[in-house]
């Protein structure tokens, strides 16, 4: 019987998702009143703008919507009668489409002699349109399952008790679901552990929180309500600094002073997706941020660079990186052992003498195979040659300017006064030797010039046949799949905006309608 249970918790969550895969994401003075002020991730759904970009109102001309309702009809007929309901108008399961609904997740570390461990509170909240159809779209469910959930009220709400850690609470105001991994964990040790609160406990908990214990407080969490898309994220970098449990954060703690640390209290990204015609847009934006960490990838690129490299790429790179402001940064780790100015066993240079050496811009492209050698170019600006030129001797062979590395013949690299360029191909050499002339990636140049730029070809057709078999894509039945998925996309093109913004379009192969729609329909041809 418990697992029937078990069974019926894992077919309301995939109605309730659907349910949220429906609901449009609106400014509201209450959207952050239920999200603790300690949770370390948000997520939003613009589903009115979803449900019209993927074209759901003509679902029923999709194979996989064919498939379901055949099978549907076949096992569970009133099931079937539920989903084509729900499919024409889901507000009859009684969730207010209009409002806004989120997902979010609050940490609970556990700290114990032989277990170190991060786990949340998971919930996904939204607003309760018509109580009575919220009843009757339960009612139904538990008829198609053949089995009743456990029902209880519990403060002033209808509390279902779908598993061991899982609780869906609801009245005629606001539905909560309820994930509390912390309580399952509990339950598993020998000693349960201190403070962790039941599902009904942290329930009460988010419908008593204060403004000022809530992400309602939160400026930075006000402007990305403001900034949201189709699907949005809050990343909240201040919160997720302080669960120590967590090894990257232990890391982390390590090499940087909790002084230093706490100029990212209040430190958050949002990262924001957008369904456009043909492409789907990407962006990111920083909010209370250090001042020192905003002067990354401003520093101007040196353009320049890019005639030393092939107009042709399949993949390429562009970056103009503050060096001074990296190093400064980097000299607030904590770690003894990481400095850079430990000598490099060559004429006492340091590492830090390195990176002075160099003007901060970089161009790196790859754009093909010949006789199995990838053809791959990178240059560098340099600002003390006689430094590279010192250390280069040391580490290759120098033949007329040109040097050579053992541990990789067919790599040679060449180095004036002003730039040290590497590649595979010997044409690129002579070009560099030449002083560059090729005026290279012009098929990007106009983006790549700027800086803190990224592209790559995703149209495996384009990229070389002897790769794709080293990597595996040799044609087999699996693979043809994978060519499929990539068939859908075009390229990937990513760029800074400023210190704090940035953007990244993923082309499709179909500029003409929507790219939520051309991925549903590319994707039901596959299954």
């Amino acid at each position: 019987m418990k697992t029937n249970k078990r069974s019926l918790f894992r077919v309301l969550p995939v109605m309730v998702a659907a349910a949220l895969f429906m609901v449009s994401c609106s400014s509201g003075s209450d959207e952050g009143a239920f999200i603790p002020k300690n949770a370390t991730g948000v997520m939003h759904f613009n589903v009115a703008s979803l449900c019209q970009k993927a074209d759901l109102a003509n679902a029923d001309n999709l194979q996989m919507m064919k498939s379901l309702h055949e099978s549907l009809q076949t096992l569970s007929p009133q099931g079937d009668k539920m989903v084509e309901a729900f499919m024409k108008d889901p507000s009859s399961c009684g969730i207010d489409f209009k409002q806004p609904v989120c997902a979010f997740s609050e940490p609970f570390p556990i700290s114990e002699e032989d277990f170190n461990y991060n786990t949340e509170y998971s919930v996904v909240s939204a607003k309760i349109k018509n109580v009575k159809d919220f009843d009757k779209f339960i009612a139904d469910l538990e008829e198609v399952m053949g089995e009743k959930f456990k029902h209880r009220d519990t403060l002033g709400m209808t509390a279902l008790e779908l598993g061991e850690s899982e609780l869906l609470a609801y009245d005629s105001k606001r539905l909560f679901f309820i994930e509390n991994v912390p309580i399952m964990i509990s339950q598993m040790m020998d000693e349960p552990i201190d403070n962790v609160l039941t599902s009904t406990q942290y329930l009460a908990k988010l419908l008593s929180l204060k403004k000022d214990e809530s992400l309602a407080s939160d400026k930075n969490f006000a402007q990305y309500l403001a900034d949201r898309k189709d699907i949005s994220y809050y990343l909240v970098y201040g919160n997720m600094l302080k669960i120590t449990v967590n090894p990257a954060i232990s890391l982390l703690n390590k090499f940087y002073t909790e002084e230093y640390l706490k100029q990212f209290e209040h430190a958050a990204m949002g990262i924001y997706g957008s369904f456009e015609n043909g492409r789907i847009e990407v962006t990111t934006k920083a909010y209370g941020y250090p001042e020192e960490l905003k002067k990354f990838g401003v520093q101007k690129f040196n353009d320049e660079l890019l005639a030393y490299l092939p107009a042709q790429t399949l993949a390429a790179i562009t970056l103009g990186l503050d060096l001074k402001a990296t190093m400064e940064f980097f000299d607030k780790m904590n770690d003894e052992d990481k400095t850079f100015d430990e000598p490099l066993g060559i004429k006492e240079y340091t590492l830090r003498d390195l990176v002075n050496a160099l003007g901060g811009s970089l161009a790196a492209t790859f754009y093909g195979m010949q006789e199995g050698t990838p053809y791959f170019a990178a240059a560098v600006d340099v600002k003390d040659s006689k430094m590279v030129r010192d250390l280069l001797n040391e580490m290759a062979v120098n033949n007329g300017n040109v040097y050579t590395f053992d541990f990789f013949p067919a790599m040679q690299l060449v180095l004036n006064d002003k730039v040290a360029v590497l590649s595979t191909d010997p044409a690129v050499i002579a070009n560099a030797q030449a002083g560059g002339k090729s005026n290279g990636l012009m098929a990007v140049a106009d983006k790549a010039k700027k800086g803190n730029y990224f592209y790559m070809d995703l149209n495996l057709e384009d990229w070389p046949k002897d790769l794709l078999a080293l990597i595996g894509l040799n044609g087999t039945a699996v693979n043809s799949i994978v060519f499929n998925i990539f068939a859908m996309f075009d390229r990937i093109e990513c760029e800074t905006v400023d210190s704090e913004n940035g953007l990244c379009n993923i082309y499709l192969s179909n500029d003409k309608i929507n790219s939520l729609a051309y991925i549903l329909q590319q994707v039901d041809k596959m299954i």
